[in-house]
């Protein structure tokens, strides 16, 4: 479950994995509802609900079919539970895949089984562990002494031609290696959070490249450009700590 809430409407989502049909959808959205339309704070999934304080107003239950479903964000159908009128003219909505039955806006995903065929993967698990771990090591080899280099650039003491020279090459890598793993499979369920890290992290050198190519012809670095090298270095490092806790629990 989620906290959604924005202004004075608080709002909840749930997620949950069903082998049931869509008509019984409405009557589970109620049950689910009422377990935790007073939840207050959600830290993991391994805490407790905290139930108590003022109702929720509006809550969405997506629906999966397997652990895979929610870890990719795919759904079968989601449903809204509003609390009154005023909520209902908000988000109760009318397209042709949408209907309305005892009081529960049903959403049906009829792309789902599609969608599903199109995540099966290609590649082995060994192969998608040793392609990622490819582009990772790309990275680490010159990324360190690449943030070096963008703090003496914001100094003034590197220039953004200095830069285009030495990292040129290594950003071109970078960036094909970044498109060809965004058209790769949907990760192994227990890759996804390590995949994404490692797309991250490429994606990190992949906006500092552009950067560099909208700034090429040199000029005066200003102090949002300074704020936004820090804020990429600062996203690097902290990106490579949560894929070290994260490889602490892959199975490889």
């Amino acid at each position: 479950m989620r906290p959604l809430s924005a202004g004075n409407i608080k709002r909840l989502s749930a997620f949950v994995i069903t082998q049931k049909d869509i008509a019984d959808l409405p009557g589970m959205t109620k049950d689910i509802v009422e377990r935790i339309k007073y939840a207050e704070v959600y830290e993991s999934e391994k805490s407790e609900l905290k139930l108590e304080g003022t109702p929720a107003r509006v809550i969405w239950v997506y629906f999966g079919r397997d652990e895979s479903d929610i870890t990719n964000s795919l759904y079968f159908a989601y449903t809204i539970w509003v609390a009154d009128d005023e909520m209902r003219a908000r988000f109760f909505k009318d397209n042709k895949n949408t209907h309305v039955e005892d009081d529960i806006c049903i959403n049906e995903n009829t792309s789902y089984d599609m969608l599903k065929k199109m995540q099966e993967p290609i590649k082995s698990r060994e192969e998608y562990i040793e392609a990622n771990k490819r582009v990772l090591a790309l990275i680490v080899t010159k990324a360190e002494r690449f943030i070096y280099d963008l703090q003496e650039t914001a100094n003034g003491t590197c220039t953004i031609e200095d830069m285009q020279s030495r990292y040129g090459e290594w950003i071109k890598r970078v960036n094909d290696d970044y498109i060809r793993l965004s058209d790769e499979d949907v990760p192994p369920d227990d890759l996804h959070d390590w995949s994404y890290e490692i797309m991250d992290l490429a994606g990190w050198v992949v906006d500092m490249s552009i950067w560099f190519e909208n700034k090429r012809g040199g000029g005066i670095i200003g102090e949002n450009e300074k704020w936004l090298m820090k804020s990429a270095i600062k996203r690097y490092k902290e990106s490579l700590e949560r894929l070290k806790k994260l490889e602490e629990d892959i199975e490889w």
